[in-house]
Parts: structure tokens; C-alpha cells; sequence
């Protein structure tokens, strides 16, 4: 496995971080436990110790340890033991963020890449991305008025032009969860009338407690929904419905 360590870009400045001087180091440090971090389990250490000649086992070691990281980043070859132990050292270093999508170290000056990883989940997010938008292009008006509603987005008076936009800015950038939200959702038209009659006062909503008069029907989303699917609350559903056309 090949990976790429490099310094991140400043998101304010769009320079990267410790832009001064030819090299940088990414070091151990001392842990909660008292001892120096090093990123390798007692049977990795043991494992590249034989293999680097490295006295990985000492703490004195990692004391003075650290990877070289060069403006232009440091490609890793883990198939080489000195490569693997490195790798295995930058993984888990705080200093460190295991690829873009990595929240658990936001403030990480140093991000290292999985080329074939980074490359897979690109083609998978363009590939969602791109599924939302031909979506967009097989909706009508009154679907894309639906749809902004399960966003919390108001289109009654809106133009259709704005509508179309509002949509189609959505679809771009929160992809996947217009795909699960509108797309590939089966209640979708029962979560518009819900939304709608919310919107309008018909049904009231008291943090997740939705009531129909003084009558509760439902404590969450999904239960409302269960509500409105059933067959023996049709009546109910019909005087939603018809509370709602006529406040439009």
C-alpha cells in the first residue's frame, strides 16, 4: 500500500501551515500513560524491530523519533518495513488527520492520503452527486415544491425558475441526503402532507410530539407517518388534507 503524507493548506490564508524552512518533523510526544508515543502495538514493534534492526522496543527511541515531511509531502511504501513502521507512527499521531474526511482530528497540520482510498471515495461522492442531479432533471414543479418542504424550505409563492434552482443547489450539495430524503424515500408523500400541515398549524408540534386537536398521534416522524398509513385513520388523514388546501 502506497500512502502520501502532506501539510495541510490553511483554509483562511490558502497557504500551508509551517510554510518556513526546507523540512518539518512529525515527533512523539509523551502520552497520558507517561510514555512516548509511537503508534505500534508490543507485537508490531517486535515484528519491524527484526525486520529495521531498530531498537523499537526502547523508549529512548522515540524520544528523539520523528518522519520528515518536505514541502512537497512523503510517499510511503508500507510493503518496506522502515515505510510500514513510519506509516504505522503518522496513523494515529495527533498530528496528524487520516485522510480529509477525518473529524477526529480537525486541527491536524498534516493529513495523510490512501491514494486508491481517496481515489475510490472521490468517484463515489462524484458518482452520488451526479445521480442527484439527473434526479433533478425528472421532477416536476409541484415535486420540487415537495421536495423543499422535506428540507424545511417554503416554495408556495416562489417562481419556478427560484424553485428549480433552490433544488438543484440541494441536490449538489448535500447529495446523499437528497438521494435518501426525496429519492429513494417511500413516505415521501406522507412526510410532505405531515411537514405541510405543520407548517400551516393543522397539525401541532411540540418538540417531537405531533398532535391533531387535542388528540396525539404521533411522538416522533415515523410514528405520524405509521399513523397516516393506516387504513383506519383515513378519515383523519382526509380532514388533514383538506384543512391544508383550504389554508392555501
Amino acid at each position: 500500500m502506497k500512502v502520501f503524507i502532506k501539510k495541510m493548506i490553511d483554509p483562511w490564508a490558502g497557504v500551508s501551515y509551517y510554510n518556513r524552512g526546507r523540512y518539518h518533523f512529525v515527533g512523539s510526544y509523551l502520552t497520558r500513560t507517561g510514555l512516548r508515543y509511537c503508534g505500534l502495538d508490543s507485537e508490531e514493534r517486535d515484528r519491524l524491530e527484526k525486520a529495521t534492526g531498530l531498537p523499537l522496543n526502547k523508549q529512548e527511541f522515540w524520544e528523539n523519533f520523528g518522519v520528515q515531511v518536505g514541502y512537497k509531502g512523503l510517499e510511503l511504501n508500507t510493503e518496506d518495513p522502515y515505510d510500514e513502521m513510519r506509516y504505522l507512527f503518522l496513523k494515529s499521531n495527533k498530528l496528524v488527520k487520516n485522510g480529509y474526511s477525518d473529524q477526529t482530528r480537525p486541527n491536524a497540520p498534516y493529513v495523510m492520503i490512501n491514494r486508491d482510498e481517496e481515489a475510490q471515495q472521490k468517484n463515489a461522492y462524484n458518482k452520488t452527486k451526479r445521480d442527484a442531479l439527473i434526479e433533478v432533471g425528472k421532477m416536476s414543479n409541484q415535486d420540487m415544491i415537495k421536495c423543499l418542504r422535506l428540507f424545511g424550505v417554503k416554495a408556495d409563492n416562489v417562481t419556478p425558475a427560484v424553485v428549480e434552482t433552490k433544488v438543484s443547489e440541494i441536490a449538489d450539495t448535500q447529495s446523499q441526503k437528497f438521494l435518501d430524503l426525496w429519492v429513494n424515500n417511500k413516505n415521501k408523500e406522507i412526510e410532505y402532507i405531515i411537514k405541510e400541515a405543520v407548517a400551516k398549524n393543522t397539525l401541532r408540534k411540540n418538540k417531537n410530539v405531533y398532535s391533531y386537536g387535542s388528540d396525539v398521534i404521533g411522538r416522533s416522524l415515523p410514528e405520524v407517518v405509521a399513523f397516516m398509513k393506516d387504513k383506519n385513520n383515513a378519515d383523519i388523514k382526509m380532514a388533514i388534507l383538506n384543512e391544508i388546501e383550504y389554508k392555501k
